[in-house]
């Protein structure tokens, strides 16, 4: 009987021995690792026990394992290692925003040779198209390969008027874009470049440029003889906007009286 609780003592030694050698990690160095020459744990001839995780192995030198201490339970958890990519992407660029501008109807009025002219405003300026001069006693031509638009005063070119609209002012009429074509207005044999812009493919001229005018009893007057009569909320100022004109290209020798 005696004899048989020896063995039975042994054998449960012997297997208490095996599972704490399985179960535990052994003596670990200074780095939380230890030698495993017989390869138990199937890892290889070293393993580490670091941070009371199983048996494990550090891959490029790194332990694949984080100790979260603040967790709620306080145990030691697993987490993946931040690896940040080598390639980011690029921070996006955003496009510039470009405000659009716009030519806007008027309340002003103009009559050429006593028939009306649509105007338009634009930056404060009053403006004509161009294609309209064309049937109010002028030839424009515009010239492809050197972008550039001519006005010229036509004296025997028959008048063909067209309907002014009437819009509030401020009322959008055309989008304004850039264009590289330049206007110019012939005057007395003198080709000079004028203000002007492109709207939504229609070139737009300053309107106190192409008339270089002069005042005659009270009246705007075209230095060929063209009568302008201009109406507008205010025609005291409508009519001292064209003396300051005139009165500068006096100055400058353009017209003489």
């Amino acid at each position: 009987m005696k004899k048989t609780l020896k063995v039975l003592l042994v054998l449960f030694i012997t297997i208490l021995s095996i599972s704490v050698v399985f179960a535990h990690s052994g003596r670990t160095d200074s780095n939380g690792g230890h030698k495993d020459k017989n390869n138990v744990s199937g890892l290889g001839p070293y393993h580490y026990h670091c941070g009371g995780y199983p048996a494990h192995l550090h891959p490029n030198g790194v332990c694949p394992y984080k100790t979260n201490s603040n967790s709620a339970s306080g145990q030691a958890v697993s987490e993946p290692i931040d690896v940040k990519t080598s390639n980011p992407e690029p921070p996006k660029v955003e496009e510039p925003v470009i405000q659009k501008q716009y030519c806007s109807y008027t309340t002003d009025k103009a009559f050429v040779n006593g028939e009306g002219i649509q105007l338009y405003i634009f930056n404060g300026e009053l403006y004509v198209k161009c294609s309209d001069l064309n049937d109010y006693g002028f030839d424009v031509s515009y010239d492809s390969d050197i972008s550039k638009v001519v006005i010229k005063r036509n004296t025997v070119k028959a008048m063909n008027p067209h309907e002014v609209i009437s819009y509030p002012d401020g009322k959008g009429a055309y989008e304004v874009i850039n264009t590289n074509i330049k206007v110019y207005v012939s005057v007395n044999g003198v080709i000079e470049e004028i203000p002007s812009f492109n709207g939504y493919g229609n070139m737009f001229a300053e309107f106190k440029s192409i008339f270089k005018t002069e005042e005659s009893e009270g009246m705007i007057q075209y230095k060929t003889g063209v009568d302008i009569h201009i109406l507008g909320p205010n025609k005291a100022e409508t009519m001292n906007y064209f003396k300051e004109h005139v009165q500068s290209l006096i100055e400058k020798d353009v017209i003489n009286l």
